[in-house]
């Protein structure tokens, strides 16, 4: 559909971007300036907690300093809400307070068939519902009972079920509501040989599971067989215009509210009743896909509603082939904030056989050993054979090296190639694999302690280049991993940059680099004054002691948080440019905007004392607040 010129300009003029925003994110009231429409909050796209989402209402633009999610109106409304460029269009008209203009015929038409079915499916929820509460309905009762799934619930998730003989009566309802056979035969409600004069409905005795859109509204079902001898135990919908289902989720619309609340881990599994029992115990972000492998379509809409989806399929040999196919679907796209992990169910299991057997809790056990893709990867991989030769070792090596080869975003392939490399060091043949510790038990240390402050008076770099030096020298062997990430970054103040320079110099060059190693080293290129305040940064702990799994997410948050802040003066750097080039309104704000959240991340880094870097240009700022120079 072609839209009119301007008509997307007049839903913005109407619909400031932090009132659509505000919805789902509670601004930060101290870091945000309404009076200059400039907003700030936690980021509904990925789990975070300080704020780090950026609304600009003069421009009509976001953006995440945490993840990189950023965009206008309709990107905010496709990203959160699943929709494609129309439904997205339509969802803001309507918040706007406006109508849609008329479609050309042939789209008029095309939207008169997609409400035509949409109306049909409605009718035929409502339909199979009734007849599960009524006397045809008792076997389909007794099943649902058996399964634990209480009326209650039965309700919510829409159940119901289709008679055998329940053709002719739908076809007759749908009459009464003007609906015609061909809208039913259309909506996937009748079998391919039935006619009008012998409608034989789709779906006859079983129960249904209706499936909604990303709105909630009905477009297709799924049928559980109550026959035994059934040549399939389920049936799903034929695709329609209004049902593709290689893209949809079971429980949609349920899951996108709930995986935006902070905490709430989103589960993909892989059946309706697995669905219906994690939401009753609790876990009301669980989807499934639709009587279809997981597919690529699949992955990226669950990306939508979570950047680290659990993956729990069943604990049978089905389900971890399911599951290796998932993790080779995703591996290609992974980056910041965009992952997957992976349940280990037992052997057999499915999530209604956990919850059945230990309850919620039990559940919870297993979520907290979640297996991140990248072990999940080389757990699969060392596993198809004994690593007792050198041949064998060669062998697990080569496919790491091919599976790295896959990872589009060169930055992950680097930590993938890193942390396949520890792996291959620290475990052996016969070792068991490593799991993940549980959520919430991650060690961390010390906030910067006071001897340092008194060893480095009148520097002028922040806390974030000192704990990063601090903590190298603590732990050399921390470079492994970060040495091309610290040889990215350059640091404010002259005697912490020439540290790091010459920290680098000694991954380099050095064969064993330990802590003594690198104390001399760093004394022989004239850092030795700094060793003290330096091995004194964090006395309560010493890192040698801390486990990988608990200081590289610290360390790396440290190294992320400095590359943020240069991210932040390249954009401060080109508004400046933009704004010089072009005076406006809208360029002076963003421009003052960015600014600000450089100031304010400098002084919260370094607790009062800016970087050099980070002290805003005393020109530069006052010809953006009053205007540019004559």
């Amino acid at each position: 559909m072609k839209l009119p010129p301007g008509f997307i300009d007049e839903i913005k003029s109407r619909l400031p971007l932090s009132t659509l925003v505000g919805k789902r994110v509670s601004f930060d009231p101290a870091r945000s300036m309404p009076a200059r429409r400039d907003y700030w909050g936690c980021c509904p796209f990925h789990k975070e907690d300080t704020p780090s989402f950026h609304v600009l209402d003069g421009q009509g633009y976001y953006k995440c300093f945490g993840c990189g999610a950023s965009g206008d109106h309709v990107k905010f409304v496709q990203e959160l809400e699943g929709l494609d460029f129309l439904g997205a269009v339509e969802f803001l008209a309507r918040e706007a307070g406006l109508s849609m203009p008329a479609p050309d015929p042939a789209e008029q038409q095309r939207y008169a068939k997609r409400d035509r079915l949409r109306g049909a499916s409605a009718l035929a929820k409502a339909f199979f519902a009734r007849a599960l509460a009524s006397s045809a309905g008792a076997e389909a009762r007794d099943y649902l009972a058996r399964r634990g799934i209480e009326p209650s619930w039965i309700d919510a998730f829409g159940l119901g079920f289709a008679p055998r003989d329940h053709g002719p009566v739908l076809l007759k309802a749908a009459e009464a509501e003007g609906l015609a056979f061909s809208d039913l035969f259309e909506a996937g409600l009748f079998s391919r040989s039935s006619t009008a004069r012998d409608p034989f409905g789709f779906f006859s005795g079983r129960v249904i599971f209706p499936i909604e859109d990303g709105q909630g509204r009905p477009v297709a079902f799924g049928g559980r067989s109550l026959d035994q001898g059934a040549k399939a135990k389920y049936l799903n919908s034929p695709e329609t215009p209004i049902f593709l289902k290689r893209q949809m989720l079971y429980n949609l619309p349920r899951a996108r509210r709930a995986a935006h609340q902070p905490g709430t881990p989103l589960l993909v599994v892989e059946g309706y009743t697995d669905v219906i029992a994690l939401v009753m115990a609790g876990f009301e972000a669980a989807v499934a896909p639709l009587g279809t492998a997981f597919t690529g379509d699949h992955l990226q809409e669950v990306w939508k509603l979570s950047g680290e989806p659990l993956l729990c399929f069943d604990g049978d040999t089905a389900g971890q082939r399911a599951a290796a196919t998932v993790a080779n679907l995703a591996l290609p796209h992974v980056r910041g904030g965009k992952t997957i992990s992976f349940l280990a169910l037992p052997a057999g299991q499915d999530p209604d056989d956990v919850l059945k057997a230990g309850g919620k809790e039990a559940f919870k056990a297993q979520i907290d050993q979640a297996k991140p893709l990248v072990d999940f990867l080389f757990d699969r991989e060392a596993a198809q054979r004994p690593l007792t030769t050198p041949e064998a070792q060669h062998n697990l090596e080569e496919r790491l090296k091919a599976l790295v080869a896959t990872i589009e975003d060169p930055a992950v392939a680097r930590y993938y190639r890193d942390a396949f490399y520890a792996r291959r060091r620290s475990d052996t043949a016969k070792g068991p694999a490593k799991t993940k510790p549980a959520r919430g038990k991650a060690w961390r240390p010390d906030p910067v302690s006071g001897p340092l402050r008194t060893e480095t008076k009148g520097w002028r770099g922040g806390d974030r280049e000192i704990m990063i030096c601090a903590a190298l020298v603590q732990r050399p062997s921390l470079l492994d991993r970060f040495n091309e990430d610290l040889a990215a970054l350059s640091f404010t103040a002259p005697d912490l940059d020439k540290c790091r320079a010459a920290i680098l110099n000694a991954y380099a060059h050095l064969e064993v680099l330990d802590r003594a190693a690198l104390a001399d080293h760093l004394t022989q290129w004239g850092c030795g004054h700094l060793l003290g305040a330096l091995t004194a940064e964090i006395p309560q702990i010493d890192l040698s002691e801390a486990p990988d799994d608990a200081i590289f997410p610290w360390f790396g948050e440290l190294i992320g948080r400095k590359s943020m802040m240069a991210a932040l003066r390249r954009e401060a750097s080109e508004a400046m440019k933009q704004f010089t080039a072009n005076p406006t309104p809208e360029t002076q704000a963003r421009l003052l905007a960015i600014r600000a959240e450089l100031a304010r991340a400098a002084l919260e880094g370094n607790q009062g004392a800016p970087d050099v870097e980070d002290s805003t240009n005393q020109d530069e700022t006052e010809t953006a607040q009053h205007g540019h120079p004559v």
